[in-house]
């Protein structure tokens, strides 16, 4: 996640809202247990993004593959605490979740979508924890967002045919119901790393 926040000037979601990665097993949300406490996190998140909270019209949350459900749980905790909304969902603040659950899946805990589709199929009762639970929270976060899906990749020049090329490999790896999504044609332009490779970049 830092990599993709760090050319926008964004900080990671865990660092915002000073959650440790620890947070994708908490069982229940963090809540804020004192105004010494809160202005301490209010104070964290202005110093992170250089804002205010109550001054943000809304916040972007990248690579959400990445995140377990929990963690999105934590989110909507942490900004009814920040923006002192107990009863509105993340605050009242517009949040908007991007990414691509084809990459990669929160370190040591079950994927959100999973998490999501069990629930929807009645093969979890996540909402049993009661009303501070981590996943329910954001289950119920996950549960209220509209999806909209994005098809073309916009990464590539169109003028370069090798890149076009690229483009149309990349879309072939994401057909799911593929036996084999990698093209022949991407494995027999690889080649081997030669000594000119190496002499030109030694991290080879």
């Amino acid at each position: 996640q830092g990599v993709a926040a760090a050319p926008h000037g964004g900080p990671t979601l865990l660092k915002l809202l000073s959650l440790s990665i620890s947070y994708n097993n908490n069982k229940y949300v963090r809540k804020a247990d004192s105004q010494q406490k809160l202005h301490e996190m209010r104070e964290k998140f202005r110093a992170e993004c250089g804002f205010d909270v109550r001054e943000i019209g809304a916040v972007v949350v990248d690579e959400i593959s990445f995140n377990a459900t929990t963690i999105f749980g934590q989110l909507d905790a942490s900004l009814r605490d920040l923006l002192d909304e107990p009863d509105a969902m993340c605050g009242g603040l517009p949040i908007i979740l991007m990414g691509d659950n084809f990459q990669k899946d929160p370190p040591s805990a079950m994927p959100w979508y999973r998490v999501l589709v069990g629930s929807a199929i009645g093969e979890c009762n996540a909402l049993g924890d009661g009303p501070n639970s981590s996943v329910g929270r954001g289950l119920a976060l996950l549960q209220s967002a509209r999806r909209v899906e994005l098809t073309r990749l916009m990464r590539v020049d169109d003028c370069d045919p090798d890149a076009a090329a690229f483009r149309e490999m990349q879309l072939a790896m994401r057909d799911t119901r593929a036996e084999r999504p990698v093209p022949s044609t991407l494995l027999q332009r690889l080649r081997t790393v030669s000594a000119a490779d190496l002499a030109a970049d030694e991290e080879w």
